[in-house]
């Protein structure tokens, strides 16, 4: 998802706005991956946590308190990517 966003975000139709967006959104999920991985200060998540991890990580995504805001143009540009990227 990261290399889409990266795509994504260099693409000359994308507005100021949207790359705020992209940077925040892939600020969050790198987090996420240090917490999992146990990289930059975290404890790594053992593995029979997992499940409970990414209860967490899905939980805290959808109750996020900052707003991430997308254009309709680049939200289905990353979603095709990551459509070709995972074929």
């Amino acid at each position: 998802m990261s290399a889409a966003l990266d795509i994504v975000k260099s693409l000359p139709l994308v507005s100021n706005d949207d790359v705020e967006g992209i940077n925040r959104l892939k600020a969050t999920l790198q987090q996420k991956q240090d917490e999992l991985a146990g990289n930059n200060g975290y404890a790594r998540v053992p593995d029979n946590q997992l499940n409970a991890f990414s209860d967490y990580v899905v939980q805290d995504m959808e109750q996020a308190d900052q707003v991430v805001t997308i254009s309709l143009v680049t939200l289905l540009l990353i979603v095709i990517l990551i459509v070709l990227i995972a074929k």
